[in-house]
């Protein structure tokens, strides 16, 4: 892409996001106007261990993949992704992040706790840009670092989506359903970040405690080969804890399992009727769009 395509009109609304999660780390460009993918989203496994600087090889690598597409006849990346002269990059991870700083570490390497990315991150990628070497790039980079459900409740919920609460008192909880359970709450468009209710205990059938992921995230669906009966009574209890909490208006289900709703959703059983049950639009790409946005938007936890 030449540098006159990047800061064209038709490129200012166009950010990178990259969602890190416990199995898949997925990139795609985002035109944050329309709140959609622009040409391919990549995927690729999630390094184990997770720690901080394989996973910022493994994102740096997809982002060289995002930048060297080819995204329409007259938005063509060429050879040298550095054409672009600033980008921003907004990664959701499974961590609470403040003042981007991850503190804690679910489904990751400990090592995450403590490490501020961005500069990690910012040097993956020039090697990744120079084809492994320690050479310079042009490309100015801005980072934003995320918990990754809030990231997904922002393409879903956030100011300017297409579901953005004309109340904006209506209350909405976010919740991805993958390796664990990811949460994003909304009073209208503003978000509670790091809300990280998949650790919050229930007591499953035999009455013994659990944190909610353990007991009914889609992993652990697949890990036990539960049926989507047993699963979503599972998820049942789940959700009647967090509604009698936390009393959301409405719920919205998201992550890869969400493609499938057809054969689990109607097995829901919500004590509350009262609460709207919805599926997320944008399914498993939810988390690289919302990532994409908040670059857009200046949010750094």
């Amino acid at each position: 892409m030449s540098t006159e395509q990047a800061s064209s009109a038709e490129w200012a609304g166009i950010t990178v996001g990259i969602d890190v999660g416990g199995s898949a780390i997925k990139a795609g460009f985002v035109d944050t106007r329309s709140h959609c993918l622009v040409g391919e989203r990549f995927t690729a496994p999630t390094p184990q261990p997770a720690t901080p600087e394989r996973v910022a090889g493994a994102a740096a690598a997809l982002a060289t993949q995002v930048l060297a597409q080819e995204v329409g006849a007259e938005l063509t990346t060429p050879a040298g992704p550095g054409g672009f002269r600033a980008l921003r990059i907004g990664v959701a991870i499974p961590s609470v992040v403040t003042n981007q700083e991850a503190r804690t570490a679910a489904n990751i390497a400990p090592s995450w706790v403590g490490t501020r990315p961005a500069a990690l991150f910012d040097d993956a990628l020039r090697q990744a840009l120079s084809g492994g070497t320690s050479g310079s790039s042009s490309l100015q980079v801005e980072w934003f670092f995320l918990n990754d459900a809030d990231a997904a409740g922002i393409s879903e919920c956030g100011p300017f989506s297409a579901d953005e609460a004309a109340d904006p008192e209506y209350s909405r909880l976010f919740l991805t359903l993958g390796t664990g359970i990811g949460s994003a709450l909304f009073r209208g468009a503003r978000l509670y970040p790091n809300t990280e209710l998949g650790h919050l205990t229930v007591l499953t059938d035999d009455g013994s405690p659990s944190a909610a992921e353990h007991w009914a995230s889609a992993a652990v669906k697949a890990r036990q080969n539960l049926t989507f009966l047993e699963w979503a009574a599972r998820l049942s209890t789940v959700l009647n804890t967090y509604v009698a909490l936390l009393r959301p208006q409405e719920l919205i289900l998201g992550g890869g399992i969400s493609a499938e709703a057809e054969r689990w959703l109607p097995m829901l059983n919500l004590e509350e009727s009262s609460v709207r049950v919805s599926i997320a639009r944008h399914f498993n790409s939810a988390g690289v769009i919302g990532a994409g946005l908040a670059a857009a938007w200046d949010l750094r936890p």
